[in-house]
């Protein structure tokens, strides 16, 4: 968890505990500039092609729809927790979906096998 406070207090510019919409703003401009992928990113937003210079559904989720309230460390955790518990149930229901065709491969192949040696007599 030390290392979710450090990054919050770069976020909170003023120190109150509290990160602003525009203190966010300020670090992710600051961020974006830093790195080949957000400067691209940078650049499609000064070009109009994405809403807003963060994430919009992101943004509202921290901030409100006004982008007026504070975004806490306690809320900032829970939405890590809840992301990483998404991701995870995502992997996991996609492992689950392979396991399952695999399985399903391997009994077809495993009838057609045996068909074939039906078909020429040959014992298993």
């Amino acid at each position: 968890m030390k290392h979710f406070e450090l990054a919050f207090k770069m976020f909170d510019l003023n120190g109150d505990g509290e990160v602003e919409f525009d203190e966010f703003e300020t670090v992710q401009s600051v961020l974006l500039s830093s790195t080949a992928m957000g400067v691209r990113h940078r650049d499609h937003v000064i070009n109009g092609n994405v809403a807003s210079s963060v994430g919009g559904a992101l943004a509202v989720h921290f901030f409100g729809k006004k982008l007026d309230q504070k975004l806490t460390i306690e809320k900032f955790q829970e939405f890590h927790t809840l992301l990483n518990t998404e991701i995870l149930l995502m992997e996991y229901l996609r492992y689950s979906r392979e396991l399952g065709l695999a399985k399903l491969m391997n009994s077809v192949v495993a009838c057609s096998a045996k068909a074939v040696k039906d078909k020429l007599g040959i014992e298993a």
